[in-house]
């Protein structure tokens, strides 16, 4: 609430606490988790990640910015979606963060 008062931030300033409390929150959990786990059983996937989401992010604006002279909003915005989870799902399966045993514990 108070960067939300602040003059020079108004009502971006909910937009910034927003994103800080999330990665405290996200910092907080991570150092529980790996208190039990262990450190590298967590951050590998999570490096892993956060690399798939990065590349799936550059190719969506990528994407965006290829196709936004060619067409309308609407359906560039559609395709560069779907790019992105094309983009997403190779990187995931390259990076094998996803392991079987993963994807047998979704289906159960």
């Amino acid at each position: 609430m108070v960067l939300v008062r602040t003059p020079n931030l108004n009502i971006y300033g909910a937009i910034v606490s927003s994103i800080f409390s999330t990665g405290v929150i996200f910092l907080l959990g991570f150092i529980d988790v790996s208190r039990y786990v262990g450190f590298d059983n967590v951050f590998i996937p999570v490096v892993k990640s956060i690399g798939c989401s990065l590349f799936m992010g550059v190719a969506c604006l990528m994407s965006y910015n290829l196709l936004s002279p060619l067409m309308s909003v609407k359906y560039t915005i559609i395709i560069s979606i779907f790019i992105s989870l094309v983009c997403y799902a190779f990187a995931v399966l390259v990076t094998k963060t996803f392991t079987p045993n993963d994807m047998k514990s979704v289906k159960n």
